[in-house]
């Protein structure tokens, strides 16, 4: 490798992307620009850790699994007064990728990628906060005018119909589309990181009708015309010595049968409602939605109905913010579909009964399960003491739901969920350099980083849960160091912002 040639790294992230819809989308004449160049690339789909946006975006920004960077969902549990809190910066214990980059004097730009703000390392670091954030923040300070000037919206919109939705959704995406070009062409760097939340907005409430080709679904591919002009333009501006990452942090799928874990962990006795902190409306809306079958309820999630509820200030009970659990008195329960916790204030005996029983009584029904097993033995690393007691991860075709809007463990209907399998396209225009994918396994999120801090010339981690898939490049030469300290002393600076 030639230590002159000075490398450029463009790392695109597309949330929820599963790689089987560029084929749906290429058929429909959505993506013409993605479609001439896909054959340059080389393609794959991806095994993520855990299917769940915060602690898999995580994972691709720092090249480890969830117990080395001590993110494992959105919210942790604060028992005491009995709700969820988010998770912040000051709980990722690891540098983000442009942090490494930054600290090794790489000019570096990250626009909406999940916890990159507040940032660890202030120079050589230019960061525009995403959705995750409570509201639109960048460092340098000067540049959070500039992205209010585009106008960049700060989340996932909520107008009252899916029309207006996915309206909303390709005109933040056009105004975003023009921070990413004043940035891309206009600024210096080395690495350029972004993160379109778009692909995922649009399939939690469209995705099946995207994929029958429904009228709703049509409507909702003039997304994917954005992000084509999008691609268009990182392709069409690509400096000479560029390696180009396209990657989603997990997939989606369409599940006709559910197992219902806040339920089922109701009826085991250890998980405990309360209602009293609901609005009357909203107590209202969950006794009827308990009373309606599964069909209609899924029906009325994918029609304009659920942003109704939302709009009048009903959906308190079906947020993931904000179900009726009574965290403090409850022995276990789930804040997402994955992880399930057991509460912290039970005596060392008593929790290990109760993670026991919890994961006794999800295996039950491992013909729906991919994955039923203790977070501290999936996940691996210092901070597995954060990770859920148990991890459940449904098969494909299948769905676990923590809404307590159900009866039964298990029911049948259709939800569009989150898959394992995420996506990954790489290209370059390098000639000293080729991909090389792993020939025993799919290649993993994990990967990204390496790949990314191998091309560029820099050692990597001991730590690193991945491998460069590269040709051309001996990672022995690149040398060896751990990164961890930059999280460490970052956060110290971190707190100020």
């Amino acid at each position: 490798m030639n230590g002159q040639t000075l490398r450029n790294t463009i790392v695109i992230g597309l949330d929820g992307m599963p790689l089987s819809i560029f084929d749906l989308v290429f058929e429909n004449g959505v993506m013409p620009f993605t479609r001439s160049v896909w054959s340059r690339l080389v393609v794959s789909e991806s095994n993520v850790f855990v299917p769940l946006t915060a602690p898999s975006w995580v994972s691709i920004s720092t090249g480890v699994n969830p117990g080395k960077h001590g993110v494992f969902d959105f919210f942790y549990v604060d028992v005491d007064h009995s709700e969820l809190r988010p998770v912040t910066k000051a709980m990722v214990e690891r540098p983000l990728v442009n942090e490494i980059t930054a600290t090794s004097g790489l000019e570096s730009i990250v626009l909406g990628v999940p916890f990159a703000y507040p940032p660890f390392v202030r120079s050589n670091n230019v960061v525009v906060s995403g959705w995750l954030t409570p509201r639109l923040r960048a460092w340098p300070p000067g540049e959070e005018e500039i992205a209010r000037r585009f106008g960049v919206a700060e989340g996932p919109p909520s107008p009252g119909d899916l029309e207006g939705y996915v309206d909303s959704i390709v005109e933040g995406l056009e105004r975003k589309a023009e921070l990413i070009e004043y940035y891309y062409t206009r600024r210096r760097w080395r690495l350029f990181y972004f993160m379109l939340p778009e692909p995922d907005w649009v399939f939690h409430y469209l995705y099946g009708d995207i994929l029958e080709g429904s009228r709703r679904g049509r409507r909702a591919l003039r997304v994917f015309e954005r992000i084509d002009r999008v691609l268009r333009l990182v392709f069409e501006n690509l400096p000479d010595n560029s390696f180009v990452v396209l990657c989603s942090d997990h997939g989606f799928a369409v599940a006709r049968r559910a197992v219902n874990g806040n339920v089922l962990l109701e009826r085991l006795g250890l998980l405990k409602r309360r209602e009293s902190g609901l609005s009357l409306r909203s107590r209202l809306l969950l006794s009827v939605a308990r009373l309606l079958p599964s069909w209609l309820k899924s029906r009325l999630k994918y029609s304009s109905l659920a942003f109704l509820v939302r709009k009048v200030g009903a959906a308190e009970p079906f947020m993931m913010s904000s179900l009726p659990v009574d965290y403090s008195s409850s022995m276990a329960f789930m804040t997402t579909s994955y992880n399930v916790y057991v509460n912290p204030r039970l005596g060392r005996e008593v929790r290990q009964r109760v993670r026991s029983t919890v994961l006794e009584a999800f295996r039950r029904y491992s013909d729906m399960l991919s994955v039923v097993e203790y977070g501290d033995r999936f996940f691996w690393g210092p901070y597995v003491g954060r990770a859920p007691d148990v991890v459940v991860i449904p098969r494909d075709g299948f769905n676990v739901t923590t809404k307590l809007m159900y009866r039964r463990v298990v029911e049948d209907g259709r939800w569009y969920v989150h898959s394992s399998r995420g996506m990954l396209a790489l290209y370059t225009n390098d000639g000293d350099v080729g991909v090389r994918l792993p020939g025993d396994r799919l290649p993993s999120t994990a990967d990204i980083v390496p790949t990314v801090l191998a091309f560029l010339g820099l050692p990597l981690d001991p730590e690193f849960d991945g491998e460069p898939l590269l040709e051309g490049v001996d990672p022995g030469r690149l040398g060896r160091r751990s990164y961890r300290v930059i999280a460490r002393i970052g956060k110290r600076l971190a707190r100020g912002l």
